[in-house]
């Protein structure tokens, strides 16, 4: 890809620190940070230590490979995806989660695993499993300019510029 914008350690710093105020700002604070793997590992580290929050886990889901969807993959880490955040919230038994990822540009992996914290919330009330009622809610450093693509509560840091965001963890140099 020829359009390359590169991400410094500064940037994201800045962009985190955009999503902390924003966080602040409504006056909500997470019990909870989980991270979505790889992208989201480094923001919600940032955002962990913004906000003095020491509980955080993580999930792995990734919707895009260069320029093909495997929807069988796909498939095998819904199913995953579900069951891991079974596990987190038994684990934790949270009522406030931040899930965090480093940008939304199709917002294909923020909406699945939206989909899947909506399946297991209603798993635990069909089973009558004892957790604590939760409200999860999104961070992203980087969107594009459809913020409206979730259907719940979502802070943004900048808006992504045009091209392949290239961000420090991404290269060696």
């Amino acid at each position: 890809m020829d359009n390359k914008v590169y991400i410094s350690d500064k940037d994201i710093k800045k962009a985190a620190v955009k999503v902390v105020n924003a966080i602040e700002g409504d006056n909500w604070k997470p019990d909870l940070i989980i991270a979505v793997t790889r992208g989201g590992l480094i923001p919600a580290g940032y955002i962990s230590y913004f906000l003095d929050i020491s509980n955080i886990d993580i999930v792995k889901l990734q919707t895009y490979e260069g320029e093909e969807q495997d929807l069988k993959k796909i498939s095998e880490q819904e199913y995953q995806l579900q069951v891991d955040i079974q596990k987190i919230i038994k684990k934790w038994r949270p009522e406030k989660i931040l899930i965090v990822d480093d940008l939304i540009d199709s917002c294909n992996t923020l909406k699945t695993v939206d989909t899947m914290m909506l399946a297991v919330q209603n798993y635990f009330k069909m089973t009558n499993i004892k957790v604590p009622v939760y409200d999860w809610r999104f961070a992203v450093l980087y969107s594009n300019e459809n913020k409206n693509l979730l259907n719940k509560t979502a802070y943004y840091g900048e808006k992504k510029p045009d091209g392949w965001l290239v961000f420090p963890w991404d290269t060696r140099n």
